[in-house]
């Protein structure tokens, strides 16, 4: 199913855009996906994902003092090459 992204998807991903440093770590991946998950169904939709993706940009960014607000946070992860090359492919 294109339209949603399981657990595993989403963990493939952010293993694949290599997300996990010291600020960011496994556990914040159930976090982010459960918080950003706003339906019954147990997958992420395309907004949901866009969510996540924030939340993870905010922890590993803005929780971290690297930058002021959620907007430059989420501008930075979107910056990273491997996410460009990611949703390039």
């Amino acid at each position: 199913d294109m339209k949603n992204i399981e657990v595993k998807q989403y963990v493939d991903f952010c293993n694949s855009i290599q997300l996990f440093d010291k600020q960011f770590k496994p556990e914040d991946i159930a976090k982010t996906y459960l918080d950003s998950n706003t339906d019954d169904d147990a997958r992420l939709n395309r907004g949901e994902f866009i969510g996540a993706m924030i939340r993870c940009a905010n922890i590993k960014y803005k929780d971290t003092g690297k930058e002021e607000t959620i907007a430059a946070s989420f501008e930075k992860l979107l910056a990273n090459p491997k996410v460009y090359c990611y949703t390039r492919a």
